[in-house]
């Protein structure tokens, strides 16, 4: 933030100097530097707040890579914005008159609408984030600072008024002050925003320095606490500890923290079963470190394995203990707090249990629990519930129970028959139902009882008919994909070829999207033997293209219906390098975000399970990101080509109501021909899946399906319709000869040459 922050400074500083030398090119990259590093600054203000969101809400998130991954979000995603703006020519020399008659200039960006939609909109954006986790952050430190007050521990207003100013400036929110800038508060604000910002680093050093002289990473707010080593890295129930004081009484927080090296993993991200049974057993010498330090509980973290090891107190009266995995976070909570599907994950282990091993090893006993992600290999036909297995020891054969081991297993929307299963950690891989007992609690919970102690897991038996349906619908995508490329080429080579030189605006958008979608089309045809040649680079980069092909078909949906909005409902809209600026849009706008996306390494195998057979697919697999970005991204498009649509509706049928006089209603056949023309070309035919559930799940899918894979064929024909009839907009009407309308001309023109 700092560097980010300095840049920003010696661009500004040094910006009016350049800009009185009249170099137009000095002149636009200091333009850029000074907005791209404003931009990089706000991005970091929103990695800040992640961060602390991650470290002290979340609770023991562990994310390979994660400084590595930040950094490229930090200084790599604002980068595609100044280079769009820059390649459009919008940095150029701005000329700023004061009241006193004296003129200024600054290099920046010339268009108002640019300035406000880019800046405004991307500081909104992270203003409106780093607001809720200020909230949520200070709002944990107010209900830890009211449990305080019995230990007469209330802090200082100053201690108070000084952790409020230091989370508004790590968020950057003090540029919030840039929203109250009207009214009688327009001067004022101004000077605020003013003095704030500027002493921004200077403040930022201040704060610096504090936590530098007090506690390394993390907030002091109790003058008494000597504790120098905890820091909002170290283990995440630490991190909320120094920021919320302590837990409430039914959480026990492990006594002491342990951070050992990541489990090997495959290259499909899979963690070999023998290792996660060698990990269980090398816990001796955490076990002599805690019994040295006279500790009974310790918190461990492996990569993305976490687990608890819990001793039994020596002399103590035995008692059942439980545990639970929450938010990634493993803790030890007493009998009467373990609720039934409040946790993704919990267990009891009877008492019964510790007083075998005590007798086994004639001393006190400990056990050890721990959660390991993608254990095992890519199975046959069962896939394992959340992709979790929970590993539970006590270095000695527990087994004939009286009282069972139970654990509850909590999971949204679960597909298929679920049975509890365990591994007894030797040889292969074996999952077997001995010994355990399954009951289904509700349709989100799952019972499984057990008389001993395993590896344990919850197998979910995927059903045939969805398999059925997934081989099916594979096989008409294939189909449909490769007829839809074989016509897009030859519209492709009619328009390269023979008739680029006549076509107009209309048609070189209707060409960018035919090249969007060959790209998809490719990319999906050759995804899966690609994934199957277990080349992890040739993986990614195939996913990469997919989804790239796929968002940016989806931005010249949005594109096509922005076109038409602008030439049939505007009206006479004149807007400089038009295609230039739309091209740059349809292009360079997905970009950072696959971009992003692979920078945190989320492009891999995807496992796909059908009955008897597994398809691997290269794409994203943190279901997440998917839904997050693939859904919202397609939402946001339909929102607004589905308002166009409407609107150019409604004016056709308004249209046509006027010349009915005239006789000259159409047929049904030409009216179903122009509906389902603005369908494909707005790309409408993809919010099918918005419907996929219920009854009309597997309908939705084939709808689905046949529409987009055949979607290439679908828009040849309108392209070829077109080209034979009137270039670049519907002719409805077969005795019109106006060949030379476009869809640019004055008032209703465009709109009766297209709605015809």
């Amino acid at each position: 933030m700092f560097v980010a922050l300095c840049l920003l400074n010696a661009s500004f500083l040094s910006n009016e100097s350049i800009a009185n030398t009249e170099d137009n090119a000095a002149c636009v990259f200091i333009a850029l530097v000074l907005h791209y590093s404003m931009l990089a600054s706000f991005t970091w203000f929103f990695i800040q707040a992640l961060h602390m969101y991650l470290w002290l809400i979340r609770q023991n998130v562990t994310i390979t890579n994660y400084m590595r991954k930040i950094t490229v979000l930090g200084w790599a995603f604002p980068a595609p914005i100044v280079i769009a703006i820059a390649s459009v020519g919008e940095y150029k020399t701005l000329i700023l008159k004061t009241t006193s008659g004296k003129i200024s200039r600054m290099c920046w960006i010339t268009n108002p609408f640019i300035h406000y939609a880019v800046n405004i909109g991307y500081y909104a954006l992270v203003f409106i984030f780093t607001t809720g986790i200020f909230i949520t952050i200070l709002t944990r430190i107010v209900q830890a600072r009211r449990l305080r007050a019995t230990d007469s521990k209330r802090k200082t207003f100053r201690k108070q008024l000084m952790m409020v100013l230091s989370l508004f400036l790590l968020f950057g929110l003090t540029w919030s002050v840039a929203f109250f800038s009207y009214g009688p508060m327009l001067i004022p604000s101004y000077y605020i925003f003013t003095v704030l910002n500027s002493l921004q680093g200077f403040f930022l050093f201040l704060y610096y320095y504090h936590i530098h002289n007090d506690v390394a990473g993390c907030f002091s707010d109790d003058p008494e606490s000597t504790d120098s080593t905890k820091t909002i890295t170290q283990s995440s129930i630490n991190a909320v500890e120094n920021i919320q004081g302590n837990k409430t009484a039914c959480i026990k927080q492990p006594q002491t923290n342990f951070s050992k090296p990541e489990i090997k993993k495959d290259k499909d991200g899979f963690i070999d079963p023998a290792d996660a049974s060698d990990a269980l057993d090398k816990m001796e010498s955490l076990l002599k470190e805690m019994k040295k330090d006279n500790k009974h509980s310790a918190s461990v973290v492996m990569g993305d394995v976490i687990g608890v090891i819990q001793r039994q107190a020596e002399n103590a009266e035995i008692e059942d203990f439980c545990y639970s995995s929450e938010q990634n976070v493993m803790n030890v909570r007493p009998e009467n707090d373990l609720e039934k599907g409040h946790f993704p994950w919990s267990v009891m282990i009877p008492s019964e249990a510790f007083d075998k091993a005590s007798l086994e090893n004639n001393e006190s006993a400990f056990v050890e629990v721990f959660r390991f992600k993608n254990m095992g290999r890519k199975d046959e036909t069962n896939s394992v519930l959340n992709n979790e297995v929970y590993g539970i020891t006590m270095r000695d054969n527990i087994f004939n129970l009286t009282n069972n081991i139970e654990m509850f297993f909590t999971q949204n929307d679960q597909v298929g028959k679920a049975s509890c299963v365990s591994w007894d950690g030797k040889g292969g891989l074996k999952w077997t139902t001995s010994g355990c007992e399954t009951e289904q609690i509700d349709n989100n919970t799952i019972k499984c009882s057990c008389s001993h102690l395993t590896f344990f897991a919850v197998l979910m038996s995927l059903t045939d008919e969805n398999n059925t349906e997934l081989e099916s619908l594979t096989f008409i995508s294939y189909i449909g994909c490769s007829i839809s490329m074989f016509f897009m080429a030859i519209a492709l080579f009619m328009h390269f070829l023979l008739r680029k030189a006549k076509s107009n605006q209309a048609t070189k958008i209707l060409m960018n999207m035919f090249v969007a979608l060959c790209l998809l089309n490719v990319s999906f045809l050759s995804n899966e033997s690609v994934a199957n040649t277990g080349d992890n680079a040739a993986c990614v980069f195939i996913a990469l293209v997919l989804h790239y092909s796929m968002l940016t078909s989806f931005t010249w949906f949005f594109i096509q219906a922005l076109h038409m909005y602008l030439w049939l409902i505007s009206q006479n809209v004149t807007i400089t390098n038009y295609m230039r600026k739309i091209t740059v849009l349809g292009w360079a706008f997905p970009a950072p975000i696959v971009i992003a996306i692979a920078s945190v390494g989320e492009y891999k195998t995807l496992i796909l399970k059908t009955s008897g057979k597994i398809s691997l697919m290269c794409w994203i697999t943190n279901p997440f990101i998917h839904y997050a970005v693939n859904i919202g991204y397609y939402a946001l498009v339909f929102i607004f080509t589905t308002g166009i649509f409407i609107t150019i509706l409604t004016r056709i049928v308004q249209a046509r109501c006027l010349r009915a006089t005239d006789g000259k209603r159409k047929t049904f056949r030409k009216q179903l021909m122009m509906v389902l023309s603005l369908f494909l070309l707005f790309g409408l035919t993809w919010s099918v899946a918005f419907f996929s559930y219920g009854p009309m799940r597997i309908p939705s899918y084939y709808i689905f399906t046949v529409l987009n894979s055949l979607q290439g064929f679908f828009l040849f024909l309108y392209y070829y319709h077109i080209h034979k009839d009137l270039a670049g907009h519907f002719s409805d009407d077969p005795r019109s000869s106006g060949s030379t309308t476009t869809m640019v001309p004055p008032n209703m023109n465009g709109l009766e040459n297209v709605y015809k």
